[in-house]
């Protein structure tokens, strides 16, 4: 059985070693567009913070110990091009060198990911004063930027998970920081008794909070950038910052599956059944790129989590060898998450959600 897996980090590389674990023999090839095949990326936002100061704690593991402890061959610096599902053929390309070759493969595992999401304003994207957080390239090239340029302020875009961590960690280098979020709440996920907490944590330790404000432009200036923010009245307001993290949300990495006529579900994520196989035969997917299930409320939803990637992967590998194979169960979103002194958790429905 040769398996070719598109994707590492929590989906694909745990799917790889616990196929790997059930079976001794199959040819196991796994392709990463990043130089990173495997990685914490919960752990990010500490790295850019200097938190963690070692970003080999990071890595956890290479393409070198994917080979000697697992014989997987991990393929970094590598992204899918074209999927071919009648000859089960897929297209690949080096970039590094630039060149274009194919494997065919037996099973082929979609553990595609998702991107930070980036709306269309004016000055925010191709702009090298605004940064991401996704991969471990992006928190390196905030990380280097903080070093070298020692900026005195930042605008952190979006008060999700990793817009207070990044909130979080500006703080602890020093930087005067301000948190936009276009809804009345941090922390959409949670109920207002919580989110409420969250908002005081945040200002007394100094972060600015722009709540119910919408970033309509950024104008680049000689030594710095100025923000056009739009509050619920349509009343404008500027800010001037050094640099822009964008945290504003993710979407999947849909477009391979795609254009290999996969099908997508209301969410546009990748559809997969209970068995996490898409439309496609001999094609299955896993993790952020996939539409799954609410445990409690049975609707279709996207949860870009790595404990679902995880469990995901698990199951599947297990199903491959398995006679009798069993179905994934849903997600429910549990999540952690550390805003200075504190500390908030949640499972389940909200009751946002289950008013609504």
């Amino acid at each position: 059985m040769k398996v070719v897996i598109v994707g590492g980090v929590a989906g694909g590389a745990t799917f790889a070693t616990r196929l790997r674990r059930l079976n001794s023999t199959a040819q196991i090839i796994m392709l990463e567009a990043t130089g990173y095949v495997s990685f914490a990326n919960c752990g990010l936002p500490y790295y850019c913070g200097d938190y963690i100061k070692d970003k080999n704690l990071l890595t956890l593991m290479t393409p070198e110990k994917f080979k000697k402890d697992f014989n997987i061959d991990a393929r970094v610096n590598t992204k899918a091009l074209k999927i071919d599902s009648i000859n089960k053929i897929i297209t690949i390309k080096d970039l590094i060198n630039n060149q274009e070759y194919q494997e065919s493969y037996d099973k082929l595992v979609l553990s595609t990911g998702a991107t930070p999401f980036l709306p269309n304003i004016e000055g925010l994207k191709n702009n090298k004063k605004v940064f991401v957080v996704k991969s471990l390239e992006d928190a390196e090239a905030i990380k280097t930027y903080i070093i070298n340029e020692k900026p005195k302020s930042v605008a952190v875009i979006g008060g999700g998970f990793i817009g207070i961590e990044m909130a979080e960690n500006t703080v602890h280098q020093k930087i005067n920081t301000h948190l936009i979020e276009s809804s009345d709440q941090v922390l959409a996920m949670l109920d207002k008794e919580f989110s409420n907490a969250a908002k005081q944590e945040l200002l007394s330790n100094g972060v600015k909070l722009h709540l119910n404000s919408t970033l309509t432009s950024i104008t680049n200036n000689q030594n710095n950038l100025t923000l056009t923010l739009k509050n619920l009245n349509n009343q404008e307001n500027t800010l001037d910052v050094d640099f822009i993290i964008a945290a504003i949300g993710v979407k999947p990495n849909t477009e391979l599956a795609e254009t290999a006529g996969i099908k997508l579900g209301i969410t546009k994520g990748i559809l997969v059944n209970d068995y996490l196989e898409t439309s496609q035969k001999d094609i299955y997917a896993i993790g952020d790129a996939i539409e799954v299930t609410d445990k409690i409320t049975k609707e279709k939803t996207l949860i870009p989590l790595a404990s679902p990637a995880n469990k995901q992967a698990r199951l599947l590998a297990t199903n491959f060898v398995s006679q009798n194979p069993k179905s994934y169960q849903g997600t429910l979103g549990t999540s952690i998450l550390k805003v200075f002194n504190q500390t908030f958790a949640k499972t389940g429905a909200s009751e946002k959600t289950l008013k609504r």
